[in-house]
């Protein structure tokens, strides 16, 4: 859904602001998010409680969800008013888990999934309904474009893909892991540049295969030229170096540092983007 309303007083630059979207959840987002959970049923129609019984025991956090199969809809949405955003988030991506047919079953996805990601992006907030391990859930919202490139990466069914698909929920879902997403992400574009950098070492890394590059540069082609100061080889490996150098808690190092959400993501777009060069062939000896 690209086409989101805008004030008609803003200017360019504050209409991409007004759509660009947020943090978590909004608080404008609430009540349109209820009615959804409850499918849009009047107050007085019964409503199937037991779902949100459910959800309290898998979120393993006493809710004050008492036991019952079923209560009217308006004391559902009053209950469910009483949860925070981020409990309001978790019971959202539970929902969502529980939607068939699963993504990749078929081009669509179901009415009840669309109509809440719609919700998401018409509120400005900052999740979207996407893919999570094979299921419907909560992601991170970045740009249209960004996420449609990396999903073409990720849509292959190789070890690579598998990885990014890996580290891309740790890194934009609605429990983020960073070290798992960043470590993911390295390993990802280690399943490609390994093999064509260090072809004979079985204990290959990243940081090997900058080496591998920087002692021979002529060996290697880029179909990107670069620029009159530097090759395009030199700003491939500044990009690979770039991955491998700010990968801070990568075991081994005298500098151990926690990797960062943001680092994480940043990571994860990065070597998307490797993985994307390198499985094209777009990297080549000489």
């Amino acid at each position: 859904m690209t086409d989101l309303w805008t004030p008609p007083d803003l200017s360019p630059e504050e209409a991409a602001a007004f759509v660009t979207p947020g943090v978590g959840l909004p608080t404008h987002a609430r009540e349109p998010l209820l009615r959804w959970i409850t499918n849009g049923k009047y107050d007085h129609d019964p409503f199937r409680w037991s779902v949100m019984v459910d959800f309290q025991n898998a979120s393993r956090q006493d809710h004050g969800f008492l036991v019952q199969n079923e209560i009217r809809t308006g004391d559902a949405i009053t209950a469910l008013r009483k949860l925070d955003l981020k409990r309001l988030t978790y019971l959202l991506d539970y929902l969502l888990m529980l939607q068939r047919p699963v993504p990749g079953f078929r081009p669509n996805p179901p009415d009840r999934v669309e109509a809440l990601d719609a919700i998401l992006r018409a509120a400005g907030a900052g999740w979207r309904v996407g893919d999570r391990g094979g299921r419907w859930g909560l992601v991170a919202a970045v740009n249209t474009g960004v996420e449609r490139v990396v999903a073409e990466v990720v849509s292959s069914a190789d070890r690579a893909a598998a990885l990014l698909k890996s580290a891309w929920d740790a890194a934009f879902g609605v429990t983020p892991q960073a070290s798992h997403a960043y470590h993911d992400a390295v390993r990802a574009v280690e399943v490609y540049s390994c093999p064509l950098f260090s072809t004979k070492d079985k204990s290959a890394t990243l940081g090997k295969d900058i080496a591998v590059i920087r002692s021979r540069p002529e060996a290697w082609s880029f179909a990107l030229a670069g620029s009159r100061n530097s090759t395009g080889v030199e700003q491939l490996v500044s990009a690979m170096q770039l991955l491998w150098h700010s990968h801070t808690d990568r075991h081994g190092r005298e500098d151990y540092e926690d990797v960062s959400i943001e680092a994480a993501r940043a990571a994860v777009l990065l070597a998307s983007t490797l993985v994307g060069w390198f499985s094209l062939g777009l990297v080549k000896r000489s």
